[in-house]
């Protein structure tokens, strides 16, 4: 048993340390990066403004920046809202088969209590089957 716990631990303290090593990877990287963007734009804004002049390199940067961060907070708005109605959905789905399983259930019961709970189930059954394939309306 006590080999089972070191080999555990072992794991562990094994993973933990992959774990420090990949996140201080990564957080370089984001450095790196954000270095990177900063000289990009740096030198980015000195061809402009050596072509059209430092007020219009700073307005152009600043109106692409916020047009490109616009624009990705509109998709991710976007995309929440199809990932929202496809959540809503599979739940309704899901709602939907335990109910038409609930009711089939009850029906042979009800047919065999008497014929007008045969009706009705069939009628109650026909109802939530027809229901299970609508999809709901926005």
């Amino acid at each position: 048993m006590s080999e089972l716990v070191a080999a555990l631990t072992g794991r562990i303290r094994a993973s933990g340390q992959h774990l420090v090593v990949t996140l201080i990877a990564y957080a370089i990287v984001a450095i790196l990066l954000l270095s990177a963007y900063v000289a990009f734009m740096y030198a980015l804004a000195f061809w402009i403004a050596s072509e059209f002049g430092p007020i219009v390199a700073a307005l152009s940067i600043a109106i692409a920046t916020l047009v490109i961060a616009l624009g990705i907070v509109v998709w991710l708005k976007v995309r929440a809202g199809r990932q929202e109605r496809r959540r809503a959905f599979r739940a309704k789905a899901t709602v939907s088969a335990g109910s038409t399983a609930a009711v089939a259930t009850v029906v042979p019961m009800m047919v065999r209590a008497s014929p007008v709970g045969s009706l009705l189930a069939v009628a109650v059954l026909a109802y939530v089957l027809s229901r299970a394939g609508q999809r709901e309306r926005d």
